[in-house]
């Protein structure tokens, strides 16, 4: 059985079907990229040109479910180094199920997703020029930067979807579910489309345009920046360097000014320095053991960092003392997201985030009458007064 083979022998499998021409041999469960690695790397090495040929043949001649793994296929050889795919120029793939698919760089132009399932797929910087989504449900769906001219989308789900900088010249949607349609910065839009109930209009806030001041000075990477609480430093209005601090580090991961914009925190090593304006270091904070990636001040001048040992600590900015510590929760599997910190508005509660920015612990600095202690990281609501307090530290 096809299921039970190696991935290199039911590459082989795919590979004799072509020189054979029988295409309904290729109707097997989706196989793995591994195995589509190796067919392509059986065509390369055998420099079998018909072969190739007739899989390009087979793009416009043969049913769908050839055509979804002809399209599987391609999309393995696009994202290597050796091209061994065919032209996807009008491919039908009608009613296959597409669900979670990533689409790059393709010509689709004229191809029919008629009745196709595309629930969360991301189509980027592809030709869709004249092809047909007729019936298609594309809910939850991103297609960004490509060419939709005259790209049919007739009664098609389009819900919860978002087009980005795509060109919509002449397409239809006739009858289409736009339930929470966003269409950010696109060309060409038809009246028609933005009529239609659910569809958000709005411009594309990345846009690029040209910066109103470029300042340079810095000889690497630039990893932080922070306004000073009046709004001049850097010089903003002139881009003039009105000081630099000697950091030791290599790297600069996060800067913070204290709320009276008498004093900088940074961070890049498992250390917290704090400097006067000046430029005069005044005290060095230990206490991690791996990169402190951010820093902040509380409105009231206390100071919090997270770091990637996976702990977020307080600390008494004037002394440099520990005021508290928070371990990341151990049903979090990667405790060393911790990236982002920051101080609510009513001084009381820290929210450390990880790349996808889900909150991983909210750590309550204490006081009088309750001693510092950290939220589960499933809490986001407001600060209850009864707050559980896991153990550990």
């Amino acid at each position: 059985m096809p299921g039970d083979l190696k991935p290199e022998h039911l590459a082989q499998l795919l590979f004799t079907a072509l020189q054979d021409d029988k295409p309904d041999q290729w109707h097997l469960p989706v196989p793995t990229d591994e195995t589509f690695a190796f067919l392509g790397q059986l065509l390369t090495e055998t420099k079998d040109l018909q072969a190739l040929a007739t899989m390009q043949r087979w793009v416009t001649g043969a049913d769908t479910n050839t055509n979804h793994m002809i399209l599987r296929y391609a999309l393995t050889q696009l994202a290597g180094d050796e091209h061994q795919a065919p032209q996807l120029r009008g491919i039908n793939l009608a009613g296959q199920n597409l669900d979670d698919l990533q689409i790059h760089d393709c010509d689709l132009t004229g191809a029919d997703f008629t009745g196709a399932s595309m629930c969360n797929i991301i189509i980027n910087n592809c030709n869709l020029e004249n092809a047909v989504f007729d019936g298609t449900d594309l809910s939850f769906s991103f297609i960004l930067s490509s060419q939709c001219a005259g790209t049919r989308f007739d009664n098609a789900s389009l819900r919860g979807a978002t087009v980005r900088r795509t060109d919509l010249s002449q397409s239809t949607f006739t009858a289409a579910d736009t339930q929470g349609l966003w269409v950010i910065g696109c060309m060409h839009v038809p009246e028609s489309l933005t009529l239609l109930p659910g569809v958000v209009q709005a411009p594309d806030p990345l846009a690029e345009s040209p910066p109103s001041l470029t300042i340079v000075g810095h000889a690497g990477w630039v990893g932080s920046v922070a306004w000073s609480p009046d709004g001049r430093r850097l010089d903003a209005a002139t881009g003039r360097i009105t000081n630099t601090f000697p950091e030791p580090t290599v790297w600069v991961t996060s800067v913070a000014w204290s709320p009276d914009g008498t004093r900088l925190a940074s961070s890049g090593d498992s250390t917290i320095r704090l400097w006067e304006t000046t430029g005069r270091l005044t005290n060095t904070l230990h206490g991690h053991t791996t990169a402190v990636n951010s820093v902040a001040w509380s409105p009231n001048g206390r100071l919090a960092s997270a770091s990637s040992d996976g702990t977020i600590r307080l600390w008494d900015a004037i002394t440099g003392h520990l005021e508290a510590r928070s371990e990341c929760l151990p049903a979090w599997p990667t405790p060393d997201a911790t990236n982002a910190i920051s101080w609510d508005a009513n001084d009381n509660c820290i929210w450390a985030s990880p790349n996808a920015w889900r909150f991983l612990a909210i750590a309550v600095p204490g006081d009088a009458t309750t001693p510092p202690h950290t939220l589960p990281a499933e809490y986001c609501g407001p600060l209850p007064t009864d707050a559980p307090m896991p153990g550990g530290d």
